[in-house]
C-alpha cells in the first residue's frame, strides 16, 4: 500500500499536522514505560504533551520504528 502523500506513512496515515503543535504552551509531559522486575526503565513506549488548554496529542512508534503523532 503506498501513501498519496509523501510525508504521510503508509501504515499509520498524516496524525497531527505539526502547524497544529506550533506556538502552543507545554504545561506537562506524560510519559509510559515498560518496567520488568528490578530491570531500569525501558526509554519511553508513549508520550502526551499536555498543553495549557488540556490537548494531549499522543506521541508513540509504530512497530516498524514509525513516529506516530
Amino acid at each position: 500500500m503506498e501513501s498519496e502523500r509523501l510525508n504521510q506513512c503508509p501504515l499509520h496515515g498524516a496524525g497531527v499536522r505539526p502547524a497544529y503543535l506550533v506556538g502552543r504552551r507545554l504545561e506537562r509531559v506524560i510519559v509510559s514505560r515498560h518496567l520488568q522486575g528490578a530491570q531500569a526503565p525501558s526509554d519511553p513506549l508513549d508520550v502526551w504533551l499536555i498543553d495549557s488548554d488540556e490537548v494531549a496529542p499522543h506521541i508513540t512508534t509504530g512497530s516498524d520504528w514509525c513516529l506516530i503523532v
